[in-house]
């Protein structure tokens, strides 16, 4: 009876010792086997060019249109949070142009004291002229030309 303890016991401790061997000598970090397909990183997304964004003249008096403000300041500062699809963050949506005029006095607040766009650079100053032009124009749907002076007969 004894000895077949012992011969239990001597069996598991070899089993036990050939195991903490094999694991000791796995080494997770410097495999020298080829890299399964659950191996391989993720391919790098590639990252998107950011679009130069040409503001619009507002030299001479001119007023934007709000399609040219929409696409030179409103898009690339204020959609990526303010619309349907990006949930309204903070109950404010400026994708129409009533939302607009209904918000105007948060947006020259928010976009003056550079609290607004959240997270993110403030907007240059010159997108501030041309959406505070716009806005203090009363936010017009359509450009506005200055007008010529008539020449004086």
């Amino acid at each position: 009876m004894r000895s077949a303890f012992w011969g239990i016991r001597m069996k598991s401790m070899v089993l036990l010792s050939v195991l903490i061997f094999l694991l000791s000598s796995c080494s997770l970090v410097d495999r020298n086997v080829t890299p399964g397909p659950y191996d391989r990183p993720a391919p790098a997304k590639p990252k998107a060019e950011p679009v130069p964004v040409v503001l619009p003249d507002i030299s001479g008096g001119r007023i934007p249109s709000f399609k040219e403000v929409q696409d030179s300041v409103l898009g690339p500062a204020c959609y990526q949070c303010h619309t349907e699809a990006t949930g309204n963050r903070g109950g404010v949506n400026l994708e129409t142009l009533q939302n607009i005029r209904d918000e105007t006095e948060k947006i020259f607040l928010s976009v003056g004291f550079d609290t607004m766009p959240s997270r993110r650079p403030p907007l240059s100053e010159a997108e501030k002229q041309v959406l505070f032009t716009w806005l203090d124009a009363g936010a017009p749907e359509n450009e506005i030309q200055p007008k010529k002076p008539s020449p004086a007969e």
